[in-house]
């Protein structure tokens, strides 16, 4: 009898669905929705996304012929130059920026998947998908902070007018890798530590003073 394995990216959308709606409705998030986030703590949180999108591309980048890695994983996905011009335009040198407490644990967490190819685009596959909801924030963000040039905002959208694209292509890529079941559960068990994780860097953004 052959067991009929859930489609990875239903699998992901649905047994992480619960962690992914409290991340989107902490305070920090509805406050740059709103319009109300303090520049300094937009500045940080681009900051300590730096620090997590430098570690896991370098990992996906040394797993660039793992078959999965390979049929997913774009170069223009990552976003690491992104922020780095992003927070160039606010004056902040990358290599100035520590990590908070939450940050630093998620790190360690990336460096533990160092040559686990599934965990790690089970995280890319977090972050990838924050586009789609970051296209939204960006337009708050670009009115709140004056940033009608487009500089200091790269990160929250990458893509433009490709966003839908680009997710379709993911999500078709995605479904063309033959993950099992046993690598499936391991995607969403990863998937759920890194949403688990957003809340507490926001936590620690919000904390942290200006």
């Amino acid at each position: 009898m052959v067991v009929k394995t859930t489609p990875v990216m239903d699998r992901l959308r649905v047994d992480t669905r619960e962690l992914h709606t409290a991340a989107e409705n902490h305070p920090l998030q509805k406050a740059q929705v709103a319009g109300t986030l303090p520049k300094e703590d937009y500045v940080a949180t681009l900051g300590q996304f730096y620090l997590i999108h430098r570690t896991l591309e370098r990992y996906l980048r040394n797993h660039s012929t793992n078959r999965a890695i390979a049929t997913v994983v774009r170069d223009f996905q990552f976003q690491e130059l992104y922020l780095v011009e992003d927070l160039d335009h606010f004056g902040l040198d990358p290599q100035t920026i520590k990590p908070f407490p939450a940050t630093k644990r998620l790190i360690a967490r990336i460096d533990a998947l160092a040559n686990d190819p599934v965990g790690l685009l089970a995280m890319h596959y977090v972050l990838e998908g924050s586009n789609n909801g970051s296209k939204y924030i960006a337009i708050a963000v670009r009115h709140s902070y004056g940033l009608h040039d487009g500089r200091g905002m790269k990160y929250l959208d990458p893509y433009g007018d490709l966003q839908r694209d680009r997710w379709a292509e993911f999500k078709r890529d995605m479904s063309a890798v033959e993950f099992t079941e046993d690598q499936i559960d391991h995607m969403v068990d990863v998937a759920r530590e890194l949403f688990t994780a957003l809340p507490e860097i926001f936590d620690d953004i919000s904390a942290t003073p200006d």
